[in-house]
């Protein structure tokens, strides 16, 4: 879960903000904030679990994906689970959004993508205006 996504969306009053997330690489006091706002919904889970997919994607309009196991050494070492984390559970997300949610969007980021984009917004505005 990147928090920077959460606070930008409970900020700009959306209605609802569900958070899918295993803890596999983050940390729960990340979020401990927002728990008791009623906008916020936490679902502990893997993405992996197609039933909690298609829990989390129910008349959902954004679905941000994140989930994914980093490394390139941990992909050579266990190409298996990372194939599941990375691609399969890419793939149950999208089927269960197209079940769940119709009308959704998706857009998929990786933290080295969303720190690339930090530094092209900083860039640009960083630009003299004409």
């Amino acid at each position: 879960m990147d928090r920077n996504i959460v606070d930008y969306l409970i900020s700009n009053n959306a209605k609802k903000v569900i958070v899918l997330d295993n803890f596999s690489t983050g940390y729960f006091h990340n979020i401990q904030e927002y728990l008791m706002l009623p906008s916020f919904q936490l679902i502990v889970g893997d993405i992996r679990d197609l039933k909690i997919c298609k829990t989390s994607c129910e008349g959902v309009d954004f679905i941000f994906h994140e989930a994914a196991l980093g490394s390139v050494p941990r992909s050579i070492e266990d190409p298996i689970n990372t194939n599941k984390a990375n691609i399969d559970a890419t793939v149950d997300i999208l089927d269960a959004a197209l079940k769940s949610a119709p009308n959704f969007n998706m857009i998929q980021l990786t933290k080295n993508e969303l720190l690339r984009q930090k530094q092209a917004i900083q860039a640009a505005a960083a630009q003299p205006k004409n």
